[in-house]
């Protein structure tokens, strides 16, 4: 049997544990920001990149938000350096192809959060996502993907692959 006393403590902790998440999910584009960015830095610096990307200030803003960070930061951390390494010694097509996928995945994942973010955000948050957005490590324009030729459909699939995967650290 359950005592009165107990009964009421769980129940006093199931509101907060709600308030919590709420909040959480108020700054899920934050958290989403911080595992593209791992994920597009690992890469750049394996794949010998000239651009290095650095996340302090986006790590710095995800601490002082008290913004829980993905589950996953970790993995995309190694798949981003994993893809990097297999790039590095790849033809320079291949490489910009890929390069090309990496930027425009994290882009339309960021895109995403600004757009899904609350109108009343604060602005120090929409402008740091504004900023990383901007980031490119391709130095040819990304403009339109030829999907008539095999690499073009293959930077495609890649793009959307990669951008998917990334959406999902919005919700874990």
């Amino acid at each position: 049997m359950i005592s009165r006393r107990a009964y009421i403590s769980v129940a006093n902790i199931v509101p907060q544990n709600v308030r919590k998440a709420v909040v959480s999910n108020n700054y899920s584009a934050l958290r989403s920001t911080q595992a593209a960015e791992v994920f597009r830095s690992n890469y750049a610096k394996m794949a010998g990149s000239d651009v290095t990307i650095q996340t302090t200030a986006l790590d710095h803003l995800v601490g002082e938000t008290q913004t829980r960070p993905s589950v996953l930061i970790d993995v995309y951390g190694v798949v981003g350096g994993v893809l990097g390494m297999i790039t590095r010694g790849a033809p320079r097509e291949l490489k910009n192809a890929v390069s090309g996928s990496v930027d425009e995945a994290v882009r339309r994942s960021l895109n995403d959060d600004i757009r899904d973010m609350d109108k009343n955000e604060e602005e120090e948050v929409k402008e740091t996502l504004k900023f990383h957005r901007d980031i490119t490590l391709h130095e040819e324009g990304g403009g339109e993907t030829d999907t008539s030729t095999y690499l073009g459909r293959a930077k495609e699939a890649t793009t959307l692959a990669l951008h998917n995967a990334l959406r999902l650290s919005r919700k874990i």
